[in-house]
């Protein structure tokens, strides 16, 4: 096979597409087979079938929906990464949330695109993939920055392990006596935490505070 990315002469691009919506996934694999410059090289619609087929066929792109059934599209992504099959990916998805998108593009993803995205723009985006350019929607592009810089901030972010109780308590909705006897600690005790806290993630008040934490994650 040609290394991904590569055609040889006018050889179009070969592509699978995996998506377990039998009406999506028949119009999408149209869209992409009705391409010159792009030929199907077969569909699936579970992440077990799509693991052996890609496999077996090794396209240079395979179009992945993230949720799939048996094994999701980062699971599949991550599996051809340990068995070295050459093949890029491609997710597409109904979710253009951060925290999605990152995981997806962590687990060897090349790109992401979502489903209301016209089969005009997704057929680029099979191009710009195949081509060994990375591609990601511009509807998704603000959330995975702000994920990235939130990511940044929970690992710089220097709490000490009284402080992450308190902290957990506090989105509990537990009150600062409350707080000061779960933890065998004076309610003086448990404010200056609170305080310590509340300049550490940049706020004025508890309520900010529990905000903000579960804004970046902190707590669940």
């Amino acid at each position: 096979m040609d290394t991904p990315g590569e055609q040889n002469g006018t050889t179009p691009y070969k592509v699978v597409v995996v998506d377990d919506h039998p009406v999506y996934l028949d119009a999408l694999s149209r869209a992409l087979d009705q391409a010159s410059d792009l030929s199907l090289a077969g569909t699936a619609s579970d992440g077990v079938e799509a693991i052996e087929l890609i496999e077996r066929v090794q396209p240079d792109v395979a179009v992945l929906d993230v949720e799939l059934p048996g094994r999701s599209g980062p699971a599949v992504a991550a599996e051809l990464v340990a068995r070295q099959v050459p093949t890029r990916v491609l997710f597409l998805s109904a979710h253009r949330d951060g925290a999605t998108v990152y995981d997806a593009l962590a687990t060897g993803g090349f790109g992401y695109v979502t489903k209301d995205a016209s089969m005009r723009q997704i057929q680029e985006a099979v191009r710009r993939v195949a081509s060994g350019v990375r591609s990601l929607g511009p509807d998704v592009e603000h959330q995975i920055i702000e994920e990235i810089q939130a990511r940044a901030e929970r690992n710089t972010l220097d709490l000490t392990e009284r402080e992450r109780a308190v902290l957990e308590l506090a989105v509990k909705g537990l009150t600062v006596i409350a707080m000061g006897k779960h933890l065998h600690l004076s309610p003086a005790t448990v404010k200056v935490h609170l305080s310590t806290l509340y300049a550490k993630l940049g706020v004025s008040d508890r309520a900010s505070a529990v905000a903000e934490a579960l804004r970046r994650g902190l707590v669940t």
